[in-house]
Formats: structure tokens, C-alpha cells, sequence
């Protein structure tokens, strides 16, 4: 995940969409690996607790039991 993560920022970047389609492509093959905790960990891993980024991503997440 992180490589996907740093893929699309260099795609993003330097506006190629050839890493960016990369990255799509990648996600879909590891969208079955993908469950709220795996997210929960990366979300928690990339952003800060206190940012505005991470609040939002993870109220798609649903809440721990």
C-alpha cells in the first residue's frame, strides 16, 4: 500500500497518467486484501490522528466493536 500511495503522489505530481492508471491497476488486484482494519492501520500509518485528511478517510470506515 504504501507503494501504491507513493505511486499515485508521483503521478499526481508530475501529472502522468501512465502511473497513475499503474496504481489503479494495482489496487484492484489487491482490493480483495483490502478489509476496514488493513485501511484503518495505513490511514492511522500516512496521516497524522489530528488532521482533517485523516478524520475524513477514516469516517468511511466503519467503527470497531
Amino acid at each position: 500500500m504504501k507503494e501504491l500511495a507513493s505511486i499515485i503522489e508521483t503521478g499526481s505530481n508530475s501529472k502522468e497518467v501512465r502511473r497513475i492508471f499503474r496504481a489503479v491497476r494495482l489496487t484492484m488486484a489487491l482490493r480483495p486484501k483490502l478489509t476496514a482494519p488493513v485501511l484503518s492501520s495505513f490511514i492511522d500509518h500516512v496521516l497524522p490522528p489530528a488532521s482533517d485528511s485523516h478524520s475524513r478517510l477514516s469516517s468511511y470506515l466503519p467503527n470497531p466493536k
